[in-house]
């Protein structure tokens, strides 16, 4: 419902397991996405890339609210650990 009002600016998700990060972010202003991968056992930075639409993979990990889980691509469980909306009124 914000949307159609106009009033976000920035909306982020963050999903974690024992050994990836994602964190998907909005930045409605550019009407851009920034998608960051990171491998924790390793330490690494395995994506970071942004775009004007999500493909079906990150859009439904972006719409997972707090405590909500999602299967990545090797069958292993993520959980949304953070899902905040910056607006404005």
């Amino acid at each position: 419902m914000l949307y159609s009002f106009g009033v976000v600016l920035f909306e982020h998700t963050v999903l974690k397991n024992d050994s990836y990060e994602y964190s998907i972010c909005y930045f409605a202003p550019s009407d851009v996405y920034d998608i960051v991968v990171i491998d924790k056992k390793h330490n690494l930075l395995l994506k970071y890339e942004t775009c004007h639409q999500l493909n079906e993979k990150y859009s439904d990990y972006f719409n997972l609210i707090n405590g909500q889980r999602a299967l990545d691509d090797d069958g292993d469980e993520l959980v949304c650990r953070s899902h905040s909306i910056e607006y404005t009124l």
